[in-house]
């Protein structure tokens, strides 16, 4: 999947990105609703540090959430696992959507 797919027709200021769109979702998840305070941070400076960035396809964006997991120190040791299992959820849902869209 390109960018312009990801991302669509550009959008009016204010809005926000395609990329803004994920993270909201994944912030609503259990992983990024309760646990340990660490690992909750963690998660949200990762979050932060994503909406900064624009990615070329969906796999970019979880490639960024792969790496940026690694670089964390977890208190939850299976905390990477879990996060990186919704976000392949939430992409595979996005991928459906824009299958079926074609």
């Amino acid at each position: 999947m390109n960018l312009e797919k990801l991302e669509g027709p550009e959008s009016q200021e204010g809005e926000p990105s395609k990329t803004d769109r994920i993270l909201a979702v994944l912030d609503e998840m259990p992983f990024s609703q309760g646990g340990r305070a660490g690992d909750l941070t963690n998660w949200h400076q990762i979050s932060d540090s994503l909406r900064e960035k624009n990615f070329s396809s969906v796999e970019d964006f979880r490639n960024a959430v792969s790496e940026a997991i690694k670089n964390k120190n977890w208190i939850a040791k299976k905390a990477p696992e879990t996060i990186l299992a919704y976000v392949d959820d939430v992409l595979e849902l996005i991928n459906a959507w824009q299958e079926k869209k074609e």
